[in-house]
């Protein structure tokens, strides 16, 4: 038997039902603390349970929740004066009103440089972000780059733009993700030249402050990625891809060229290879090479691979 401390004094609680008789004369049962108390004798029948609905709410109530929840920006102070009422939910005076008027004014405005930039700059880079469809580890990358970008006034003289479009490209070089440069500056609208000079900065400004360094992306990655946007099957992919790597141990040098070119040019004649081929005008449409580059391509990689 378990003892609670009752209105008065400590009692048992009765969890049996048949000595709730043994209480008192005349019960009268009041809730008291989450238990159900006997107000004569201060006996404590038992604790009340209560079982919380479940959270099935329909589609109005749904709509209504979201529309009521409070959206805070990840920029800027985080307190929102939506309400002049005190704590009570009584009206403020008018004297009091004006002070929290003035004080909502004061709170909503962005005090340092930083809070400015980035809030200019996050509409901007969610757009940018969008149109690159990238992992949301490569996105909180290049965000946590342009943001330390800001804090060394890399900004200044160079644009947010510029500076957003090279953080975006840093973090594909550090997980190695089949995006090319001419992605990045027609989705941000700026030139190759401003990508890469800004790219350059944040090379050597900011990466040794993060502890880590640009990876070459292979050109296994844009066949891993073309491939199904030519709509060829996985065959076809295994055999690009052992092609590409003999044709390096043959000695093929892919430094200082485009792999794009490599990967559309053994998509190319690995799709002839298992009978689903392709054109090299749509092989040039997806990749987004000249049909030069590729025949360039296709007689190195036969060159070296013995076709």
């Amino acid at each position: 038997m378990t003892y609670v401390k009752s209105i008065t004094k400590w009692r048992p609680i009765i969890e049996d039902t048949e000595s709730l008789e043994n209480c008192c004369v005349s019960q009268n049962l009041i809730e008291k603390d989450g238990f159900n108390v006997c107000s004569n004798c201060g006996t404590i029948i038992s604790p009340i349970v209560r079982e919380l609905p479940k959270g099935n709410y329909s589609i109005y109530e749904k709509n209504t929740r979201r529309q009521n929840e409070k959206v805070l920006t990840p920029i800027g102070p985080r307190t929102i004066f939506n309400s002049y009422k005190d704590g009570k939910g009584n009206d403020l005076s008018p004297d009091s009103y004006n002070k929290f008027h003035r004080l909502a004014k004061i709170n909503r405005g962005l005090r340092t440089s930083l809070e400015r930039n980035l809030w200019i700059a996050l509409p901007k880079f969610k757009i940018l972000a969008s149109k690159l469809d990238l992992p949301t580890h490569a996105t909180q990358e290049a965000y946590k780059i342009y943001t330390l970008s800001v804090k060394k006034k890399l900004t200044l003289g160079r644009g947010i733009d510029n500076i957003l479009a090279a953080s975006f490209y840093t973090a594909i070089k550090i997980y190695k993700l089949a995006r090319s440069v001419e992605e990045i500056c027609d989705a941000a609208q700026i030139t190759p030249k401003d990508l890469m000079k800004n790219f350059k900065a944040i090379h050597e400004e900011i990466l040794p402050l993060i502890e880590v360094k640009p990876k070459i992306i292979s050109s296994n990655k844009f066949i891993i990625r073309h491939h199904k946007e030519l709509k060829l099957s996985m065959e076809c992919q295994n055999i690009a891809l052992e092609l590409i790597d003999r044709c390096k141990t043959q000695g093929m040098r892919t430094s200082g060229k485009d792999p794009k070119g490599f990967a559309a040019a053994a998509l190319y004649l690995c799709a002839q290879q298992v009978n689903q081929p392709r054109t090299q005008k749509e092989i040039c449409k997806v990749t987004g090479i000249s049909e030069v580059t590729l025949r360039s391509r296709i007689k190195e990689l036969k060159s070296f691979a013995s076709i």
